[in-house]
């Protein structure tokens, strides 16, 4: 949350989230955040142009979580 959202995203889970990836729709990878070890995690995107991002979030169990998130 929130989406759409201007500069920063924020997600939590029950498990430890791992890793963050943010890809454009078009696969190019545009942020990476890895060893993370956290239940929830603020990520700044203000350096991200304006669009759809694919945000593939890798928790400690090893599932996947993918979420859409626009930025404006």
């Amino acid at each position: 949350y929130p989406n759409p959202t201007f500069n920063k995203i924020y997600f939590s889970s029950n498990l430890p989230i791992n890793s963050v990836i943010i890809n454009s729709p078009n696969g190019k990878l545009e942020k990476q955040i890895n060893e993370l070890s956290d239940y929830s995690i603020e990520i700044d995107i203000s350096n991200l142009s304006p669009g759809i991002y694919f945000v593939n979030i890798l928790l400690n169990n090893g599932n996947q979580v993918v979420k859409k998130i626009i930025k404006i």
